[in-house]
């Protein structure tokens, strides 16, 4: 909200609550320019006649959000700024997204896990699965047709903008916009780098499934030497019994030197603990921790990938230097980046993520929509 409102045009932020208790967290109202909405209780309509936009854009596509453009069906621009979540899950890819042991983690917690999947790829069988099974609404179709009604798709990550386009039919209009600059990915320290002693090792990003680190624990604990820490960072997501499983695993492989981060850190005590991580080791399927990656490799860490994220070719033909997990892990370890490397990687976020930058993209992306 900070970087729109760098902008020139006049923005009211539209707030839906957290959950359906109507409870916020992170970002409150101010009933200025920030307004509380309501799902089935405000009338989106009665806002848009009010202030009459020129555009919507929406951050993420959540249940709220699809729900009532579904029912809007706006003739207006209508943008959308994806989370990963938001695309990957949806487009018939759920089975793929998880390596063996997180799969087979999943099954054993929920034997019709994968009969549920299958069926929310149909839209016939989704319907039979929220009538006869789940008893409530199928929001897995409003997503989907909420998605019909976006103009234009606003991310700098190409990957997520040639998925959307292909599996959703789409024909948006791709956008490449960053909306953070580095200086909100660090925290308000841009200047900062890799510790000199820094040794430990980042696993993951959340006590999501698709992290896989279950699955990735296996391959690093037998490199971790005496004076290395794993920090699987696991302090939100709502994965039932995955966080469990994971501190199970990886305590059983490194001891002590296996340390679940639980708890939320404050954004500067989080740049803290990533100067002292010497590689960042992300076995996502998908677009996943985008942020945190970026904020590594401006550190100067070693990042890997797995072969099977798209966002890894897409990284490595933009110019960063990027390991594979299944490639290169066992030739590099946590060998550092040369300075050359460091700096490269430093220099491609520079170009890309500073504040006017940022901005100059977010004004065009907003000139965009309002002659579209």
């Amino acid at each position: 909200m900070d970087n729109f409102n760098q902008t020139p045009e006049r923005h009211v932020f539209l707030l839906f609550p957290y959950n359906y208790s109507g409870e916020y967290r992170f970002v409150f109202p101010d009933h200025t320019t920030i307004l509380p909405f309501h799902p089935g209780k405000d009338n989106m309509e009665r806002v848009l006649s009010k202030f009459n936009p020129s555009a919507i854009i929406l951050h993420s596509m959540n249940p709220g959000f699809a729900r009532e453009l579904t029912q809007l069906k706006p003739t207006l621009p209508v943008c959308l700024i994806p989370w990963g979540y938001d695309l990957y899950e949806r487009a018939g890819m759920s089975f793929s997204l998880y390596a063996p042991g997180t799969l087979q983690f999943l099954k054993q917690r929920d034997p019709l896990f994968i009969l549920k999947r299958w069926c929310k790829k149909y839209r016939l069988f989704r319907f039979i699965y929220y009538q006869l099974l789940h008893r409530n609404e199928d929001i897995d179709s409003k997503m989907y047709d909420s998605f019909r009604m976006i103009t234009h798709l606003a991310t700098w990550i190409r990957p997520d903008f040639i998925l959307f386009q292909s599996h959703f039919h789409s024909k948006a209009i791709h956008l490449d916009v960053p909306f953070i600059s580095i200086e909100q990915y660090l925290y308000g320290d841009d200047q900062a780098v890799l510790n000199h002693d820094a040794r430990h090792v980042l696993l993951g990003n959340s006590n999501s499934a698709t992290s896989n680190m279950l699955d990735a624990i296996p391959i690093i604990a037998p490199f971790i030497e005496e004076s290395q820490n794993v920090f699987a960072t696991l302090s939100y997501g709502e994965q039932p019994g995955h966080r469990e499983e994971v501190i199970k695993t990886g305590k059983s492989k490194l001891e002590d030197r296996f340390i679940p981060v639980v708890d939320f850190l404050s954004g500067k005590d989080f740049i803290t603990l990533l100067k002292s991580c010497i590689a960042g080791v992300f076995m996502h399927y998908r677009q996943q921790a985008m942020g945190t990656m970026i904020a590594m490799l401006y550190l100067g860490s070693r990042i890997y990938l797995s072969e099977k994220n798209p966002i890894l070719s897409s990284l490595r033909d933009s110019g960063f230097k990027i390991s594979s997990l299944e490639h290169d892990f066992q030739n590099t370890l946590w060998t550092p980046l040369s300075l050359t490397e460091k700096n490269q990687n430093r220099s491609l976020i520079d170009k890309k993520f500073n504040s006017s930058a940022v901005n100059e993209q977010l004004s065009h992306l907003i000139n965009t929509l309002c002659n579209h």
